[in-house]
């Protein structure tokens, strides 16, 4: 398709250089069953993200400070072969017939690319999404933007607290498959009634949203008391989460209300060392299909922390 002499200086060119048709062969060529792996950053400051599209050829998107971004396609074999379109050396006619809709935010241009994308290569899922947003009204945005697509990994994170029913809506709204990663800072209480069943999940909330979730991995940060991880532990003592292979809580607890009433039976270690006190504690309960779990306690500067991992 390219030569190996065409491009090798690897400038950004003129649009009538690499016209939309080019790339939208280049497109259509590929299988309608690949999945796209699409990152997009919201950051109006610089900022670089790598796609991949199937084996044989590699998009990025390159974004800069003044909002100007390039779409570059090259094989993966012969990386100096290249050609680029630079959507901010376009005239204002040329951007009509580019791939994107041009606005004062990147993120917005960045869906617009990655739907035409998706059509021209008729394809309905995105195989991994990761979001990096600044704004309120960016989460909403993305919420609506995936509420008709199919993820199959999905991460999103923000750098300013946001309100809990954006959250909430992301949540009820995002459709992915196998590992969802949610680091966002909420300004007020997190409640959800979303259950997910993934290989992987990180996740702000309470133990009372993992307990009709069938997932392999779980990290789950936020407030959660010793009822709720009581609850929890009674649950998949008796073999409530068959899926599960591996879960982290990193939470302050008092170790007496979390195993009251709690049954140790003489096939289950437990090692609880008195002394020194802050040293690391470690209690092994097996569940009734041979699983051990260890729950560990850790002095971490002046708080106590809980891991329990799941073997």
């Amino acid at each position: 398709m390219w030569s190996s002499t065409s491009y090798t200086n690897a400038m950004p060119l003129p649009l009538l250089c690499f016209p939309y048709l080019v790339l939208k062969n280049i497109l259509l060529q590929m299988s309608p069953h690949d999945m796209v792996a699409l990152s997009f950053c919201s950051k109006k400051a610089s900022g670089y993200v790598k796609s991949a599209i199937r084996r044989q050829y590699s998009l990025s998107i390159e974004f800069d400070s003044d909002n100007e971004f390039d779409i570059t396609i090259y094989r993966n074999a012969c990386p100096e072969v290249k050609g680029i379109i630079s959507v901010g050396a376009m005239n204002e006619r040329s951007r009509k017939n580019s791939l994107c809709r041009w606005s004062n935010n990147v993120l917005f241009d960045g869906f617009e690319i990655a739907i035409q994308l998706m059509d021209l290569c008729s394809i309905q899922s995105i195989g991994r999404l990761d979001l990096n947003l600044e704004k309120q009204e960016e989460v909403e945005y993305v919420t609506k933007w995936l509420s008709n697509i199919f993820v199959e990994k999905c991460s999103i994170s923000t750098k300013n607290p946001v309100k809990s029913f954006s959250v909430t809506r992301f949540l009820e709204s995002v459709q992915v498959s196998k590992a969802l990663s949610v680091d966002l800072e909420t300004l007020d209480e997190l409640v959800y009634e979303r259950v997910f069943d993934l290989d992987e999940i990180i996740i702000p909330g309470t133990l009372r949203n993992l307990l009709d979730m069938n997932c392999a991995n779980i990290h789950l940060y936020g407030v959660i008391s010793n009822e709720d991880m009581n609850q929890f532990l009674r649950g998949w003592y008796d073999g409530c989460f068959d899926k599960l292979r591996r879960i982290e809580f990193y939470v302050n607890l008092r170790w007496q209300k979390l195993l009251a009433g709690m049954a140790v039976y003489e096939d289950c270690e437990c090692k609880i060392p008195i002394k020194p006190l802050y040293r690391m504690k470690t209690i092994y309960i097996e569940n009734r299909n041979g699983v051990k779990a260890s729950i560990e306690r850790i002095k971490q500067v002046e708080d106590m922390y809980m891991c329990m991992t799941i073997r």
